[in-house]
């Protein structure tokens, strides 16, 4: 009799393989002019997109709805997995880790994300600084201070990397000294230069943009985060739990309960420090 374990493994290799039998082609625009990599859509995909390399070749499997963020963002997404690929982050000498895990991510780190942020940013440049500040805005404010998932880096850290890459473009050409330009016109010099008085801070509480209102908002948006990652470790707690099922020696089943526990802990902890850290920003910026 099969375990419960293995008929989800054999259910979940079946069901991959009938994906890659469609080997779909994309029809969205392929960065720098180089061949296209086969792209398979896979509902549900924790992580939104994912770079791997399989019997046929380099492949990026993509949670289809991505597609609902808009076309910065997606674009963005696309271009980023593609510069896992064009970067070497991934390579025919990992297939056999693919091959008994096609979402295999041990791989990835902050470096390796980060590097493939900058290739995403320079490609999507190309096509339209909108689309690149589209995909900075929601990493800035979708994910803030938090990282989407352990050993990624930060909202804000993927958002000043995208502008910084894509900020150099000069008739389609990144110079070597990119650096973030400014989104906000800077108020004239005299306005710099005066004092602030208490009639100024007056006039803040008074309007319609109060930093008390502004404050609020921005502390709502740290729990939120927060609440989010907890969600995330959730999932990730119960998928790793399902993992331990197909253990068949009961040493081998407590010690994966026991590294998924301490990942849990660990990634609870993670979440407490990213929030406390976008609450202490938010005193900051808003508090008088």
């Amino acid at each position: 009799m099969l375990m419960r374990g293995s008929v989800k493994r054999i259910g979940h290799i079946l069901g991959t393989l009938a994906l890659l039998l469609v080997r779909p082609v994309s029809a969205q625009p392929v960065p720098d002019g180089g061949p296209p990599i086969r792209e398979v859509p896979v509902p549900g995909l924790p992580q939104g997109g994912l770079s791997a390399y399989d019997a046929w070749g380099p492949v990026i499997y993509f949670n289809p709805q991505l597609k609902s963020l808009g076309p910065g963002v997606f674009t963005f997404l696309r271009f980023h997995e593609y510069g896992h690929h064009r970067l070497g982050h991934v390579t025919p000498q990992m297939v056999q880790l693919f091959a008994s895990n096609p979402y295999y991510a041990a791989w990835i780190k902050k470096p390796l994300e980060l590097a493939a942020d900058c290739y995403g940013a320079r490609e999507l440049a190309n096509l339209s600084p909108e689309l690149v500040e589209q995909a900075a805005r929601y990493f800035e404010l979708g994910q803030g201070p938090f990282a989407g998932a352990p050993f990624y880096p930060s909202g804000l850290e993927r958002a000043a990397q995208i502008r910084k890459c894509a900020g150099g473009m000069s008739n389609g050409v990144i110079s070597g000294d990119a650096q973030v330009k400014p989104t906000t016109p800077k108020p004239r010099q005299a306005e710099r230069e005066r004092p602030r008085t208490a009639e100024d801070s007056k006039d803040r509480r008074d309007d319609g943009t109060t930093n008390e209102f502004k404050l609020k908002e921005c502390e709502d948006r740290c729990s939120d985060e927060g609440e989010r990652c907890s969600k995330q470790n959730a999932d990730r707690y119960d998928r790793c739990t399902s993992e331990c099922e197909g253990r068949h020696s009961d040493e081998s089943f407590d010690r994966c309960f026991d590294n998924c526990d301490r990942g849990d802990k660990r990634a609870d902890q993670q979440c407490e420090s990213a929030e406390k850290v976008c609450n202490d920003r938010c005193d900051s910026l808003y508090s008088e």
